[in-house]
Protein backbone atom coordinates (compact mmCIF):
# COMPACT_ATOMS: atom_id res chain seq x y z
CA UNK A 1 0.00 0.00 0.00
CA UNK A 2 1.32 3.43 -0.93
CA UNK A 3 1.70 6.09 1.75
CA UNK A 4 -0.60 9.15 1.62
CA UNK A 5 1.97 11.43 -0.03
CA UNK A 6 2.76 9.03 -2.89
CA UNK A 7 -0.90 8.14 -3.35
CA UNK A 8 -1.79 11.84 -3.61
CA UNK A 9 0.88 12.34 -6.26
CA UNK A 10 -0.19 9.29 -8.27
CA UNK A 11 -3.91 10.13 -8.28
CA UNK A 12 -3.37 13.84 -8.91
CA UNK A 13 -1.35 12.85 -11.99
CA UNK A 14 -4.30 10.75 -13.18
CA UNK A 15 -6.71 13.64 -12.54
CA UNK A 16 -4.40 16.08 -14.35
CA UNK A 17 -4.38 13.76 -17.38
CA UNK A 18 -8.18 14.00 -17.79
CA UNK A 19 -9.36 15.78 -20.91
CA UNK A 20 -11.77 18.72 -20.74
CA UNK A 21 -14.35 16.51 -22.46
CA UNK A 22 -13.95 13.76 -19.83
CA UNK A 23 -14.26 16.29 -16.98
CA UNK A 24 -17.42 17.80 -18.49
CA UNK A 25 -18.98 14.39 -19.10
CA UNK A 26 -18.16 13.24 -15.56
CA UNK A 27 -19.85 16.37 -14.14
CA UNK A 28 -23.01 15.54 -16.08
CA UNK A 29 -22.89 11.86 -15.11
CA UNK A 30 -22.43 12.50 -11.38
CA UNK A 31 -25.32 14.97 -11.42
CA UNK A 32 -27.80 12.16 -12.00
CA UNK A 33 -26.42 10.14 -9.08
CA UNK A 34 -26.51 13.16 -6.79
CA UNK A 35 -30.00 14.48 -7.57
CA UNK A 36 -31.58 11.01 -7.30
CA UNK A 37 -29.79 10.05 -4.07
CA UNK A 38 -32.44 9.41 -1.36
CA UNK A 39 -30.60 11.31 1.39
CA UNK A 40 -30.03 14.27 -0.89
CA UNK A 41 -33.68 14.29 -1.96
CA UNK A 42 -34.65 14.63 1.71
CA UNK A 43 -32.00 17.22 2.60
CA UNK A 44 -32.57 20.96 2.77
CA UNK A 45 -29.09 22.39 3.51
CA UNK A 46 -26.36 20.88 1.38
CA UNK A 47 -22.67 21.69 1.51
CA UNK A 48 -20.95 21.40 -1.85
CA UNK A 49 -17.59 22.53 -3.23
CA UNK A 50 -16.20 24.43 -6.20
CA UNK A 51 -13.93 22.06 -8.09
CA UNK A 52 -10.26 22.86 -8.56
CA UNK A 53 -7.30 20.83 -9.82
CA UNK A 54 -9.59 18.58 -11.88
CA UNK A 55 -11.69 17.51 -8.91
CA UNK A 56 -15.04 16.03 -9.86
CA UNK A 57 -17.01 19.11 -10.92
CA UNK A 58 -20.31 19.61 -9.10
CA UNK A 59 -21.37 22.65 -11.15
CA UNK A 60 -24.26 20.92 -12.99
CA UNK A 61 -25.29 19.17 -9.75
CA UNK A 62 -25.37 22.47 -7.86
CA UNK A 63 -27.54 24.04 -10.56
CA UNK A 64 -29.97 21.10 -10.45
CA UNK A 65 -30.09 21.10 -6.65
CA UNK A 66 -30.89 24.81 -6.62
CA UNK A 67 -33.70 24.17 -9.12
CA UNK A 68 -34.99 21.50 -6.70
CA UNK A 69 -35.21 24.17 -3.99
CA UNK A 70 -32.18 23.02 -2.01
CA UNK A 71 -30.05 25.54 -0.10
CA UNK A 72 -26.44 25.17 -1.26
CA UNK A 73 -23.49 26.22 0.87
CA UNK A 74 -19.84 26.39 -0.20
CA UNK A 75 -16.91 26.05 2.23
CA UNK A 76 -14.95 29.15 3.14
CA UNK A 77 -11.78 29.23 5.21
CA UNK A 78 -12.45 30.41 8.74
CA UNK A 79 -10.01 33.31 9.23
CA UNK A 80 -8.80 32.09 12.64
CA UNK A 81 -9.55 28.41 13.31
CA UNK A 82 -8.16 26.56 10.24
CA UNK A 83 -11.57 25.04 9.60
CA UNK A 84 -14.38 25.55 7.13
CA UNK A 85 -17.60 27.37 7.63
CA UNK A 86 -20.15 27.47 4.83
CA UNK A 87 -21.39 30.45 2.84
CA UNK A 88 -24.63 30.46 0.82
CA UNK A 89 -24.31 29.85 -2.91
CA UNK A 90 -24.16 32.94 -5.06
CA UNK A 91 -22.31 33.99 -8.20
CA UNK A 92 -19.75 36.37 -6.68
CA UNK A 93 -16.45 34.69 -5.81
CA UNK A 94 -12.97 35.56 -4.58
CA UNK A 95 -9.84 33.44 -4.24
CA UNK A 96 -8.72 32.39 -0.78
CA UNK A 97 -5.10 32.08 0.38
CA UNK A 98 -4.77 28.75 -1.48
CA UNK A 99 -6.10 30.23 -4.76
CA UNK A 100 -9.41 28.37 -4.41
CA UNK A 101 -12.57 30.28 -5.20
CA UNK A 102 -15.07 30.82 -2.42
CA UNK A 103 -18.21 32.95 -2.24
CA UNK A 104 -18.03 36.55 -1.12
CA UNK A 105 -20.08 36.53 2.07
CA UNK A 106 -21.34 38.43 5.09
CA UNK A 107 -20.46 36.85 8.46
CA UNK A 108 -24.14 36.82 9.40
CA UNK A 109 -24.84 34.47 6.45
CA UNK A 110 -22.33 31.78 7.44
CA UNK A 111 -23.48 28.33 8.43
CA UNK A 112 -21.58 26.07 10.83
CA UNK A 113 -20.68 22.62 9.47
CA UNK A 114 -22.97 20.91 12.00
CA UNK A 115 -25.97 22.81 10.62
CA UNK A 116 -25.71 21.10 7.22
CA UNK A 117 -27.89 18.10 6.38
CA UNK A 118 -25.37 16.76 3.86
CA UNK A 119 -21.86 17.69 2.80
CA UNK A 120 -20.55 16.69 -0.62
CA UNK A 121 -16.80 16.37 -0.09
CA UNK A 122 -13.96 16.40 -2.63
CA UNK A 123 -11.18 13.88 -2.29
CA UNK A 124 -7.96 12.54 -3.72
CA UNK A 125 -8.72 8.93 -2.79
CA UNK A 126 -11.27 6.91 -0.83
CA UNK A 127 -11.92 3.32 0.07
CA UNK A 128 -15.15 1.40 0.63
CA UNK A 129 -14.73 1.67 4.42
CA UNK A 130 -15.21 5.45 4.07
CA UNK A 131 -11.60 6.49 4.58
CA UNK A 132 -10.69 9.59 2.60
CA UNK A 133 -7.45 11.22 1.61
CA UNK A 134 -7.74 14.90 0.78
CA UNK A 135 -5.20 17.53 -0.16
CA UNK A 136 -3.30 17.02 3.09
CA UNK A 137 -4.08 20.21 5.00
CA UNK A 138 -6.70 18.59 7.28
CA UNK A 139 -9.45 21.20 6.78
CA UNK A 140 -12.27 18.70 6.27
CA UNK A 141 -11.06 16.51 9.16
CA UNK A 142 -10.93 19.48 11.56
CA UNK A 143 -14.19 20.97 10.28
CA UNK A 144 -16.11 17.73 10.74
CA UNK A 145 -14.27 16.35 13.79
CA UNK A 146 -17.57 16.50 15.70
CA UNK A 147 -18.87 13.74 13.37
CA UNK A 148 -17.23 11.17 15.66
CA UNK A 149 -20.10 11.91 18.07
CA UNK A 150 -23.09 12.54 15.79
CA UNK A 151 -24.67 11.37 12.55
CA UNK A 152 -25.34 14.77 11.01
CA UNK A 153 -24.40 15.93 8.49
CA UNK A 154 -24.14 12.97 6.18
CA UNK A 155 -20.71 13.16 4.54
CA UNK A 156 -20.63 12.00 0.93
CA UNK A 157 -17.31 11.85 -0.88
CA UNK A 158 -17.45 12.57 -4.62
CA UNK A 159 -14.93 10.95 -6.93
CA UNK A 160 -13.95 9.44 -10.21
CA UNK A 161 -13.81 5.62 -10.24
CA UNK A 162 -9.99 5.57 -10.38
CA UNK A 163 -9.86 7.39 -7.03
CA UNK A 164 -11.45 4.44 -5.22
CA UNK A 165 -8.80 2.22 -3.63
CA UNK A 166 -9.06 -1.17 -1.90
CA UNK A 167 -7.62 0.12 1.37
CA UNK A 168 -6.18 3.45 2.41
CA UNK A 169 -3.70 4.37 5.10
CA UNK A 170 -5.49 6.39 7.77
CA UNK A 171 -5.00 8.12 11.10
CA UNK A 172 -7.19 8.30 14.21
CA UNK A 173 -8.08 11.92 13.43
CA UNK A 174 -9.30 11.14 9.88
CA UNK A 175 -13.05 11.60 9.59
CA UNK A 176 -14.88 8.82 7.75
CA UNK A 177 -17.20 9.51 4.86
CA UNK A 178 -20.67 8.04 5.37
CA UNK A 179 -20.57 7.03 1.73
CA UNK A 180 -18.86 7.67 -1.58
CA UNK A 181 -20.56 8.58 -4.84
CA UNK A 182 -18.33 7.81 -7.79
CA UNK A 183 -18.47 7.21 -11.51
Amino acid sequence: MLDKKNLRTQIQQQRNALSTKAITQAALNIKQKIITHPNIKNAKKIGAYLACNNELDLGPSIEALLEMGKEIFIPILHPVHNTFWFAPWQNNFKKNKFGIEEPVYKCSELLAPWDLDIALVPLIAADHAGHRIGMGKGYYDRSFAFKKFTEKPILIGCSYAFQIQKKLPHEDFDILMDEIIHL
